[in-house]
């Protein structure tokens, strides 16, 4: 069941007792810090979209042989009009998507 804000943009989803973003969570620029910091593992919360592709486009990304830029590229082709989100790693609202800062 899709919860809306007041003015009407969907933002969370009731799924039995859970309560659930309507955005799907992606770390794509944050998985180099995520390495760097020591996590070997990451999981990938099962959405309404082709998961394999999904599971290998990070296989990709923590390869090498993707970009951050053209891993979320393919995502939001596989997400379709899914939002993306990032904001709660940030320390921001959950739903916003932070731009990584350009390297200097």
């Amino acid at each position: 069941m899709p919860l809306r804000t007041t003015d009407d943009r969907p933002i969370l989803r009731v799924n039995g007792i859970q309560t659930q973003s309507e955005s799907y969570l992606a770390l794509i620029d944050e998985i180099p810090e995520l390495v760097a910091a020591g996590v070997t593992h990451l999981r990938l919360m099962p959405q309404a979209v082709d998961m394999a592709a999904a599971a290998n486009l990070f296989r990709a990304l923590l390869d090498a042989r993707l970009s951050a830029a053209e891993a979320e590229a393919r995502l939001r082709e596989i997400c379709g009009d899914a939002p993306l989100s990032n904001g709660f790693y940030h320390g921001k609202a959950g739903y916003r998507r932070i731009a990584r800062a350009p390297a200097a």
